[in-house]
């Protein structure tokens, strides 16, 4: 098996993936069947009585100007119906300013048109049934968009940093806003959810920091985590009274799951009414614009992550009815300057408190027995903390980074950590949270080096070379800095490298308190070579 490396900053994270020989070999006898033609500068797979428009080979000759997809093409006395644009089809084609989408187009594939910088305005006919994952993502000049209401999914990463959309104007029918569909599209500052959608996905409007107000309709019965999150200026949330699975009690500007009593996100005008039980994973997830915080004292429950990254949040006092207090929930508040953690709390989570950096002092309760993982690191103020006789166990990272500790303090934190059975056990839990994400997954990354790698992949299994490209995938999910690491055919290093170059833009992988980082990425690339080693 094959190794998909990538690394962040303070974390290396590897994944098993399919080695991409095989993923090749299962997908040529089915692009055996298709011919690749030109048709007036025009590319296409034609198959049957239908063509479908594809790249260029390797792009030698991209598409540019205004482009117009006709409804039939001939080729040798054959007419052809052009009823789909293909996968990557005019991925990165920056110099594509129009296209002319005809209505006998009944399907758009994964990332058609992602980074084309210069498209502005696309219609899309009603003839559509069907988009691909990431089919605009990183079109960075796209203002407008027209989708047909033939339109039930709305795909993952679709629209994600379009920066200059201003708009998000959804089909009547669709059903399903994918996971990071709209996130990062700074421009838009109003959405209108229709009633027929049913489900918002993972991170669906994550990082829209001009949109001012939502409406959840009666039909939604799904929102993923951070939908909503790090949208900055958001003040208004509104549930539909009718909704039978979420509220917005009290006016609360919150959505609350009514069955359970859990607000699962809030935004920096949310008050938490006294009826809930449970904040939420990730309900608060760096919003920045809370700066004081009422729990009430029917809290039960804070959960992972909950204000990680709400840097503007002063003061805490948790009731105490809450017992546990998960990973990272307050992880970020870098203004933090005082907390009250009541004898309820049983145990405090990796990282609950760590990077707050105006945190001057801290007073344990007698309930808790360890404090684990990086609990307060990088607590820069931090200067006395009051451990009780229950303290038995600290770890050997719990207070990293805090360089202000007094006498007092670093004393006890020594004679505890003397005293203490338990060995230190090496987890590091920090790193990201979200991505960075190939639209369609790894298999279609995989797909999109098989097209644009045009090499035979039978014969011999000694004349199969193995090219390591590595590369960036930064702050807005853009490929940069290509390079090979590892070669065994040195003669397709350029190839290997253009292939990769052409890659479309990915959803770019984020921090623990909302911050797009660069990440880098080593994928391996496998042609056939007949040279010796």
């Amino acid at each position: 098996m094959n190794v998909l490396r990538f690394s962040y900053k303070w974390q290396i994270i590897r994944v098993t993936v399919v080695p991409i020989f095989t993923a090749i070999a299962l997908l040529c006898p089915i692009l055996a069947q298709a011919q690749h033609i030109e048709h007036k500068g025009i590319f296409y797979n034609i198959s049957g009585n239908e063509a479908t428009v594809t790249f260029t080979p390797l792009m030698e000759k991209p598409y540019k100007g205004k482009v117009i997809i006709p409804n039939k093409i001939k080729h040798n006395g054959h007419s052809y119906t052009v009823t789909a644009i293909g996968d990557f089809a005019f991925t990165k084609c920056a110099d594509l300013k129009s296209i002319n989408i005809p209505n006998s187009v009944q399907k758009i594939g994964i990332s058609a048109f992602s980074c084309c910088d210069n498209l502005r305005k696309i219609t899309i006919p009603n003839s559509v049934t069907e988009i691909g994952s990431g089919v605009f993502s990183n079109c960075s000049n796209l203002e407008s968009v027209i989708l047909p209401d033939s339109l039930s999914v709305i795909p993952d990463c679709s629209f994600s940093g379009c920066e200059r959309l201003k708009s998000a104007v959804f089909p009547l029918n669709v059903k399903k806003i994918g996971s990071w569909a709209f996130a990062r599209c700074s421009g838009i500052s109003h959405i209108d959810i229709p009633n027929s959608v049913t489900e918002i996905e993972l991170g669906s409007f994550f990082g829209c920091p001009n949109i001012k107000s939502i409406s959840i309709p009666s039909s939604v019965t799904k929102i993923g985590l951070v939908a909503f999150s790090n949208c900055n200026q958001l003040s208004s949330i509104v549930v539909d009274g009718n909704n039978p699975i979420y509220d917005s009690r009290n006016n609360s500007n919150a959505i609350i799951l009514t069955a359970t009593n859990s607000l699962i996100f809030g935004c920096a005008s949310s008050i938490i009414p006294y009826s809930i039980a449970e904040i939420g994973e990730y309900a608060f997830f760096a919003c920045d614009g809370i700066s004081s915080l009422y729990l009430p004292e029917t809290l039960e429950k804070i959960g992972f992550n909950a204000f990680n990254g709400c840097s503007h949040i002063k003061n805490i006092s948790i009731p105490n009815s809450v017992k546990d207090i998960k990973s990272s929930t307050f992880k970020g508040c870098s203004q933090l300057k005082s907390v009250s953690i009541p004898n309820s709390v049983t145990n405090i989570g990796w990282e609950a408190f760590a990077d707050c950096e105006e945190l001057e002092s801290i007073s344990i309760p007698d309930s808790i027995t360890t404090i684990g993982f990086a609990t307060f690191a990088n607590c820069k103020k931090l200067k006395s903390v009051h451990f009780p006789n229950s303290v038995i166990w600290i770890d050997s990272r719990a207070f990293s980074g805090c360089t202000h500790l007094d006498k007092t303090t670093t004393a006890k934190i020594e004679q505890i950590r003397a005293s203490q059975v338990k060995k230190d056990i090496l987890v590091n839990p920090a790193g990201t949270n979200f991505g960075p994400n190939f639209p369609g997954g790894t298999q279609t990354l995989y797909k999109f080096v098989q097209n644009y790698a045009p090499t035979p992949i039978d014969g011999p299994q000694s004349h199969r070379k193995r090219v390591a490209v590595r590369f960036m995938v930064d702050k807005k999910g853009n490929v940069t800095n290509v390079s090979i690491v590892n070669s065994h055919a040195p003669d397709r290093n350029q190839e290997a490298i253009s292939i990769v170059k052409r890659l479309p833009a990915f959803v770019p992988a984020t921090t623990d308190d909302g911050q797009f980082v660069d990440t880098w990425f080593t994928i391996p690339i496998v042609f056939h070579s007949t040279q010796s080693q």
